[in-house]
């Protein structure tokens, strides 16, 4: 017997499925932790350029980062919507974290964790630390001419970033190569 909770469970994953194929790349470089969103997207236009593939660990075509970068040039900057990213903090760099929406986003996270976070973004807002974990900044994603490759860039606050390469594999979205990465 189907139980409420399982039809929900069934229709999340059939609406997941039935997104357009570039909501869920995004999406693919948070992890559970990742609760702080820059609403600025990540520009990654310049960071592409330095890339070379024969600096790659594992070498792709130059056809295709030649491709990717004259995409990345038609990039303009650009804002994240609360709505592109469910359950997460959007912010501006710079600005207090709202404690109050903080607090009703967090309530899916168990009560240590909580705490630990609304602690972590109280030291946040009063400028006690160089906070080095968020925001987050993500990069819209930078897709191919042909649609099969996407590059995805991201900073996480003050503590480096990277370019991930995807390639779409039977409707889904796989990272196949680490373009760069930095730390501050």
């Amino acid at each position: 017997m189907l139980t409420s909770k399982k039809i929900l469970y069934i229709f999340t994953a059939l609406l997941t499925g039935a997104t357009c194929f570039g909501q869920d790349l995004p999406q693919s470089v948070l992890q559970e932790n990742e609760i702080v969103i820059d609403c600025d997207a990540f520009e990654i236009k310049s960071k592409l350029k330095e890339i070379d593939v024969q600096s790659l660990e594992f070498p792709i075509d130059q056809a295709i980062l030649d491709d990717l970068k004259i995409q990345a040039e038609k990039e303009k900057p650009t804002i994240w919507r609360p709505s592109e990213f469910p359950n997460r903090i959007i912010v501006s760099k710079k600005r207090p974290i709202d404690i109050e929406t903080a607090k009703s986003i967090l309530q899916f996270h168990d009560k240590e964790k909580r705490r630990s976070l609304i602690r972590d973004f109280k030291k946040y807002n009063s400028g006690e630390m160089f906070y080095r974990s968020f925001p987050l900044s993500i990069s819209k994603p930078i897709y191919s001419a042909d649609g099969n490759y996407a590059v995805i860039g991201y900073s996480r606050g003050n503590n480096g970033g990277r370019i991930l390469l995807y390639m779409r594999i039977e409707n889904s979205w796989k990272v196949i190569n680490n373009l760069k990465h930095w730390a501050y």
